[in-house]
């Protein structure tokens, strides 16, 4: 070959070099017992643990062997087999549940909601509604008949004149309405299934709804007033009850003791007082009357109307409700707080709400359109008629759904089957829809909802690198704290023996400046007492000493000792100072006048390795971890590849 020829081919060897670098979006950087280690992993710890703003940042080289050691810390971990234990696993996953609640909802459509939520808390919405009942298991013609009635009944309160209320009492198949005329008053937010209250916070007063279908049912809603919110109330009330069935005789007792008791306020008597001792309502009474905030909506509508009439402090005069009679004193009252002030409520409340669901549901809808989602129609269609001919879900329809062949809908290029919804529904039967085509509707969705996230869930790794970067870090933290608990910390507590003779051998490290005392300081009522714990002292054991104390100088269930063990170092403790060290002043107990020191004096040299117990078990642990980390270096082997480090980011 030519020098020219020889002299391209070098060249291009060397780019060629380079260029497998440069394509390979995530080279290996390191590995470490055969495990290969990505760049971007190691750049991820190394930025996050040692941020360019910190004062200690540590250099590239200084921060590669801290993380060799971690990293042989859990090889060592995953070759005990500790990664694959139960308890492992499973704090593993709680960290995962976690981490990827903000990766399974649509944080557009869940900020959507807090907002929605929170203007319909501005305002109060009044409605009544009848109700036309399906048939269960509610086939298609139980549902369309039931529609049509509904629709017809709709026309009727659309006429000139026509009352509503007593419409419903005619009509509604709600048992409820022949008392209440269908009449539901404010609807707040929060306490209505979402779809209901949606309806009724889109309508305007005087409008009537279409019949609109809702847990087993078809409703017509009328909005009757929307008013702005009236706030919160803090209220204590006196009730005497008395039925609105009661006779005569009793409905009179009952208004006189109520105007006796108002009275008795108004001349200066204190209400709390005479809520415990006269009002019916026990559950407040105790309280002095005192109910829990409330506002639109949480009370009968005599009660929510006396009491918004009210100012701060006023004491009502008595009033009626279906209860009794009622004496109110308004405590306080407040209004709306800020959305800012209000949003940790609201993301609480819907997620326990019917329309918690709904930010999840949006990302669906995103991840369906992004992996390409297909349905099978068909399929669907069989399902349908399946559930038409009877409530699907008990055992043998689910039994018929296993029988069934068929793919249901493609995901990401993958089939999800009949059989793989049967798996599903046979351990996931019960369905908030009381007819038999809503179910299957109910279960579809629910299947299609837990195959896209489930498929999301099992991809997040790699679709979201920090995620996946985050999980690595939790997993080999758990790891790392497993095996340095075994082979470190545990150690550094139970071996007594070894950490002795560790203490042996380092003594001289352990010296203090000044004298130490070790041993008790004992204070007894009289020198009678302290003569007698003198000589008990002399022959007990140690450690037994202040429970023996304890059993033998109480008196009439008074201790005649008081005795505390430590070890003091000089100019601590003004009796250790004036009777160990003939220094200073101490101030004597009059209540335990007698006292003296049992111990020794260590001067400048602890014992042993109890007296410096915390110096010398970080010690103990470190000495630990060098000669572990020692032989894990023998142990596994260690690879970096010096080229990819270099080209980390810092």
């Amino acid at each position: 070959m030519h020098t020219i020829g020889r002299k391209i081919a070098v060249i291009a060897s060397v780019f060629s070099c380079f260029s497998l670098v440069a394509q390979e979006a995530d080279p290996v950087i390191m590995t470490v017992n055969g495990k290969k280690i990505q760049k971007s992993e190691f750049e991820y710890i190394y930025n996050k643990n040692n941020p360019a703003t910190s004062s200690d940042r540590k250099s590239l080289d200084e921060y590669v062997a801290m993380f060799v050691k971690f990293r042989l810390k859990v090889a060592a971990a995953e070759a005990e087999g500790l990664d694959t234990i139960a308890t492992f696993r499973n704090e593993l996953d709680g960290y995962r549940r976690q981490l990827i609640e903000p990766y399974l909802t649509d944080k557009k459509a869940e900020e959507s909601l807090f907002q929605e939520a929170y203007n319909r808390m501005k305002e109060n919405v009044e409605a009544s509604y009848i109700y036309i009942n399906i048939p269960e298991p509610g086939s298609s013609s139980d549902t369309l008949a039931a529609y049509k009635k509904a629709l017809s009944i709709r026309e009727k309160t659309l006429k000139k004149n026509a009352d509503f209320n007593q419409l419903a009492v005619e009509y509604s198949e709600d048992p409820t309405a022949k008392n209440n005329r269908g009449f539901l008053g404010y609807v707040p937010v929060f306490n209505a299934p979402y779809e209901f209250e949606t309806l009724v916070y889109n309508m305007q007063p005087g409008e009537i709804s279409m019949p609109s279908k809702f847990q087993g049912g078809y409703f017509i809603v009328k909005v009757t007033n929307r008013r702005a919110d009236q706030g919160e109330f803090l209220a204590a009330h006196i009730l005497k009850m008395v039925s609105k069935d009661a006779d005569s005789q009793a409905q009179i007792a009952a208004e006189q003791k109520i105007n006796d008791i108002y009275q008795k306020l108004n001349e200066g008597g204190d209400f709390a007082a005479t809520a415990k001792q006269e009002s019916d309502d026990k559950g407040t009474a105790v309280k002095g009357g005192e109910l829990p905030w409330f506002g639109t909506g949480r009370m009968t509508k005599q009660f929510e109307e006396a009491v918004f009439a009210m100012q701060k402090g006023e004491l009502s005069k008595p009033f009626r409700t279906e209860f009794g009679w009622h004496i109110v004193l308004l405590k306080d009252k407040r209004f709306l707080p800020s959305y800012e002030e209000k949003k940790k409520e609201l993301s609480e409340k819907i997620r326990s709400n019917t329309r918690q669901n709904i930010g999840t549901l949006a990302l669906v809808d995103k991840l369906k359109a992004e992996y390409s989602f297909s349905p099978n129609q068909s399929a669907y269609q069989s399902l349908y008629t399946m559930a038409d001919h009877g409530f699907p879900f008990d055992s043998l329809f689910i039994a018929e759904l296993k029988a069934k062949k068929g793919d249901l809908f493609q995901l990401a290029g993958v089939n999800f089957t009949i059989e793989d919804f049967a798996k599903y529904v046979s351990t996931n039967a019960q369905t908030r829809s009381l007819l038999a085509l809503d179910a299957m509707k109910e279960k579809l969705q629910e299947f299609e909802v837990y195959s896209v996230l489930d498929y999301e869930n099992k991809h997040l790794e790699a679709k979201y690198p920090e995620f996946g970067h985050l999980m690595q870090e939790y997993r080999d933290g758990i790891l790392l704290f497993e095996i340095s608990n075994r082979e470190v910390w545990d150690k550094a507590t139970k071996e007594k023996e070894k950490i002795q003779s560790f203490f042996e051998k380092n003594k001289k490290n352990y010296k203090w400046e000044k004298p130490h005392y070790k041993g008790y300081i004992v204070q007894c009522t009289d020198s009678k007492v302290a003569k007698s714990a003198k000589k008990l002292m002399k022959k007990l054991p140690e450690d037994s000493i202040p429970a023996v104390f304890s059993r033998t100088f109480t008196k009439d269930g008074k201790s005649q000792v008081k005795i505390k063990k430590a070890l003091f170092e000089k100019g601590t403790n003004p009796i250790v100072d004036k009777l160990a060290y003939k220094t200073g002043t101490m101030k004597v107990d009059s209540l335990y006048p007698e006292v003296f020191l049992s111990g020794k004096n260590l001067k400048y040299t602890p014992a042993s390795y109890e007296d410096v117990r915390g110096e010398i078990t970080s010690d103990y642990q470190n000495y630990l971890e060098e000669e572990w980390v020692k032989s894990l270096k023998q142990r596994f082997k260690v690879e970096i590849n010096e080229e990819v480090l270099r080209s980390v980011q810092n």
